[in-house]
């Protein structure tokens, strides 16, 4: 049996999901009404406790994702909707969500770059990314276009939640 959170958090992810395909956009009137709806079955739940624990998970969520937004490699409805499910699952879910979507988002580029012949300058923007957050003094590249097809991200992050929630490899690490 699930429980009222999950219900709605398999609803954001497949509404979102379909929405990132189809129109490459996540919207606000899915993901922000389901942030808020974490919040109050968190309350309804476990009374100021449960709405703290949403209100970690929202903050949480948001949080995961606002580094590469703020360099331009992934666009805001991706943080509003790991905010969301974050304050419908916990923080630890949402950071296994992230990490497992973020797994399968990479694969995901891997792919597309290898196909479309652009897996070197595609390295080499991860390079320069990296390099830059690494080393003292220099600044962060923001990615170059490598003239390929997006990441549906929240597809990855569908994908996620399920790995989380059905095969998590770190089963022992808070359940929410």
């Amino acid at each position: 049996m699930f429980t009222a959170p999950e219900i709605v958090l398999a609803a954001l992810l497949s509404i979102s999901a379909a929405t990132d395909l189809w129109r490459g956009l996540i919207y606000n009137w899915v993901s922000l009404p389901a942030a808020l709806l974490g919040l109050g079955l968190g309350w309804w739940a476990g009374g100021p406790w449960g709405l703290l624990l949403a209100g970690a998970g929202l903050v949480v969520g948001g949080a995961i994702f606002l580094p590469p937004y703020l360099l331009g490699a992934m666009g805001g409805g991706d943080v509003k909707l790991m905010a969301a499910v974050g304050s419908l699952a916990g923080p630890v879910f949402a950071l296994k969500t992230a990490a497992y979507g973020c797994l399968l988002g990479g694969l995901w580029a891997l792919a597309l770059m290898t196909l479309g012949g652009r897996l070197g300058p595609g390295l080499a923007n991860l390079w320069r990314l990296v390099r830059g957050l690494v080393v003292s003094g220099l600044k962060p590249e923001p990615p170059r276009d490598l003239g390929l097809p997006g990441i549906p991200m929240a597809v990855c992050l569908a994908g996620g939640a399920v790995w989380a929630r059905f095969f998590d490899l770190w089963p022992g690490l808070g359940a929410r």
